[in-house]
């Protein structure tokens, strides 16, 4: 999926780096430089426009004017390069340069001015994901670190007994399933339609941190072998790495935070709590050992 967000004449700054914007009439996107990533095979794009034509807004209306566009990768008009990574290997991403791209309005989606409403919805859920993902390949670094741990003899004695190499893989574990447990509560709350901004933001954040900490807590469990491709744990310190810079930078989510915290103090009510309190005991319960 290719997306595409510019900057407002304002200089605001925008989710994607662009270098020119110009927006003209019939919904003509001429001359606009984009990064993003995207699927080199795709024939349909995403192309979110804000209208830096749009009147300037009311106090609380700063959201209205941006515009979600559904459109064929039109290939004369978009140029697609491969960008070469450190990891996530099995999805590519690319550059995408757009100029002069005619998008009729048949391809909008939504309502014109509302699209950041419509983005508002995939944020949440997405923040999730990334986090569970983290959280996945720091259990998998931590079993791989611990069966080493056990099966590592030197003088006569496996590695693992010593409390140099158990105490801080006893402390990716609590990291782990702490955060897992904030992942449950964020998705418990999305799945019933309550607000989740800072439970989505915050299991990110613990998510990314603890995995990205498990992996490498890996690598050098392995010692010198943690750096080889042979034993995996490099490759997992490499994947897990972009979930602390995307879908969103960690000062962002601090930012969020320090702000929003405040406000989520009291969104459940008594017997809603105590419902996702049992659900997440049954869920505990039902973990094999």
């Amino acid at each position: 999926m290719v997306c595409a967000l510019v900057e407002t004449c304002q200089g605001q700054r925008s989710l994607f780096k662009t270098d020119q914007y110009l927006f003209i009439e019939d919904n003509l996107l001429a001359s606009s430089k984009l990064c993003k990533f995207c699927r080199r095979r795709r024939k349909f794009c995403d192309v979110v426009e804000d209208n830096e034509s749009r009147p300037l807004q009311p106090p609380g209306r700063f959201r209205d004017g941006i515009t979600i566009f559904y459109a064929d990768l039109d290939r004369s008009k978009i140029e697609v390069h491969r960008i070469p990574k450190m990891g996530r290997k099995a999805v590519d991403s690319n550059a995408i340069f757009i100029d002069g791209l005619f998008i009729p309005d048949a391809d909008r989606t939504g309502e014109e001015g509302k699209g950041f409403s419509y983005i508002l919805h995939s944020l949440n859920p997405e923040r999730i994901l990334v986090a569970a993902e983290a959280i996945g390949v720091g259990q998998d670094a931590l079993r791989r670190a611990a069966k080493y741990a056990r099966d590592r003899v030197v003088f006569d004695r496996p590695i693992g007994q010593n409390q140099g190499i158990q105490h801080p893989l006893a402390e990716n574990w609590m990291y782990l399933e702490s955060a897992w447990q904030m992942a449950m509560r964020a998705a418990w709350l999305y799945d019933h339609d309550k607000p989740c901004g800072a439970e989505a933001n915050s299991v990110k954040f613990l998510g990314a941190r603890a995995g990205h900490d498990a992996a490498w807590q890996a690598i050098t469990t392995h010692g010198g072998f943690g750096y080889a491709k042979e034993y995996h744990v490099e490759r997992l310190f490499r994947e897990v790495s972009i979930t602390r810079l995307a879908p969103i930078t960690e000062q962002l989510i601090l930012s969020f935070i320090a702000e929003k915290a405040r406000l989520a103090e009291k969104r459940l009510s008594q017997s809603e709590d105590q419902r996702f309190r049992e659900i997440n005991s049954r869920m505990i319960s039902e973990v094999p050992p």
